[in-house]
């Protein structure tokens, strides 16, 4: 990939994507308070649930990160350990998403128990600014020298944003831009829907999120974090959240039905799997396995989002 732009700031050498990450969160955290400011929510929750989730969020993304790649961040080539302080040199390597997803999620139930705040209340009001936040993250992540997925022979698709040159001719699908789209057609899904109980946009949220996600991590080619026989963490981590949200709508829903969905969720989870590893190790045209994954998938999400619809309106 082409190289990592910097900036010289303050005397210091800052690359333009993490210049941009900061600028966005602030951005991010603005809107979160004045739209709780404008449904009569206190500001000091609102304040201590940002900057714990910006905490959390930053030490579990670079929890899951360091953990699946322990060796090579805490450990120098002859195998000799280099103590802690790569962990906090985010330099070297990067934060999982994931993992920052479940930040956010500990620091609503902190701010509750700190604050006594409500945490699906707070993590409703965080939806639709959090989803815009990353759909940016996603749009500005080449400009870190992530983001590439296969290359792109087709001089039709050669062009930026949908590639990503090389900088040596060679164009690269851009996998992060797909990504980006997709959730901002999730946003604008979240502004239409319509939202009773607390915590049922934070359910949409999850839902979506892990709905148009899933897809395009099988496309990546660049820094992907995997669990040997498990797989990509990112996308495991999308089926937990998908689960999650399914779980969330399931509190209203009788024991059978909680059942049934479930074990459907974790048979196109088991389906989408299959079809990863079919791609890999079979010739069955790809164009026909990710056709399949993405009408799977596509149902478990339908199924996840009437099933929180019916938990907010069971009428």
């Amino acid at each position: 990939m082409s190289e990592i732009p910097f900036l010289s700031l303050l005397g210091t050498d800052v690359t333009v994507y993490s210049l941009l990450t900061a600028l966005a969160i602030l951005a991010a955290g603005s809107v979160m308070l004045a739209r709780s400011r404008k449904k009569g929510l206190s500001a000091r929750p609102v304040g201590l649930f940002f900057l714990l989730a910006l905490l959390f969020g930053l030490l579990l993304g670079r929890g899951v990160y360091c953990a699946v790649r322990c060796n090579s961040v805490f450990f120098d080539e002859l195998g000799d350990p280099k103590g802690w302080l790569p962990f906090f040199t985010l330099e070297t390597g990067s934060v999982n998403a994931f993992g920052v997803l479940l930040g956010v999620l500990l620091g609503a139930w902190a701010t509750g128990k700190i604050a006594g705040a409500s945490p699906a209340v707070l993590l409703d009001g965080a939806a639709l600014p959090g989803l815009g936040l990353f759909a940016f993250e996603r749009l500005i992540e080449p400009l870190s020298g992530q983001g590439f997925g296969p290359l792109v022979s087709n001089p039709l698709l050669c062009w930026p944003p949908l590639s990503i040159d090389s900088g040596w001719g060679d164009w690269s699908l851009s996998v992060s831009f797909i990504e980006a789209v997709l959730l901002l057609i999730a946003a604008l899904f979240l502004v239409k829907a319509a939202c009773r109980r607390p915590g049922t946009r934070a359910l949409y949220a999850l839902a979506l999120i892990a709905g148009t996600q899933i897809i395009p991590e099988i496309l990546r080619q660049d820094d992907v974090l995997l669990i040997l026989i498990f797989g990509p963490v990112t996308q495991i981590g999308y089926a937990v959240l998908l689960l999650t949200a399914l779980i969330g709508g399931l509190r209203s829903a009788g024991k059978k039905t909680a059942i049934r969905e479930i074990l459907l969720l974790l048979l196109g989870v088991a389906l989408i799997g299959g079809g990863e590893f079919a791609l890999d190790k079979s010739d069955w045209p790809p164009l026909l396995l990710y056709g399949v994954m993405i009408l799977v998938l596509a149902a478990m999400t339908w199924m996840t989002l009437r099933r929180i619809r019916m938990h907010d309106c069971p009428a």
